[in-house]
């Protein structure tokens, strides 16, 4: 297992149960901010390195600010779309590559139900929410040209499916 953070004690925390049991050995963190291109593909390539394939890609970094638009301001704005979409997009384009070679694997994106309704104060979050699982529904239909299926989705919506 690969995992990535920004901040080095939650990758010190990601790591504790390598150090246990029978994951000894089995789960590397490494540094990574999902909103950066060059740290997503090096997820994926340690991957490659220390495993030689990807069976699952577990979209789950994101975050919320919580506020009525009028009071937001931009940095917020681009903080929780750079992480909660452009980091979305940028490990699924990393991966992509990979599971299309290898003709198998999954991506799961951990959306919210806020994906489609919405609640006071939840304007960006909302929004980030519907923007990150929109695009995988298209995906299968993106793929179809090469005779594969391939299919993403996010949870909780049960639209997770792989290669057939």
């Amino acid at each position: 297992m690969v995992v990535t953070a920004r901040n080095a004690d939650e990758r010190k925390e990601l790591e504790k149960p390598a150090t246990q049991g029978n994951l000894l050995g089995k789960i590397v963190a490494i540094p990574g901010d999902v909103a950066t291109e060059s740290d997503m593909e090096a997820v994926v390539k340690t991957t490659l390195t220390q495993f030689n394939h990807i069976d699952v890609v577990i979209n789950n970094a994101g975050y919320g600010i919580f506020k009525n638009v009028d009071e937001l301001t931009i940095s917020e704005w681009d903080s929780v779309m750079a992480t909660n979409i452009k980091g979305t997009f940028l490990l699924a384009k990393a991966a992509l590559p990979a599971l299309k070679a290898q003709a198998s694997g999954h991506i799961i994106i951990v959306a919210s139900d806020v994906a489609k309704r919405t609640f006071t104060g939840g304007s960006l979050y909302t929004a980030s929410k519907y923007a990150q699982e929109a695009p995988y529904g298209s995906q299968s239909v993106w793929d179809q040209s090469d005779g594969r299926v391939f299919r993403a989705g996010g949870f909780p919506f049960s639209r997770q499916r792989t290669w057939p």
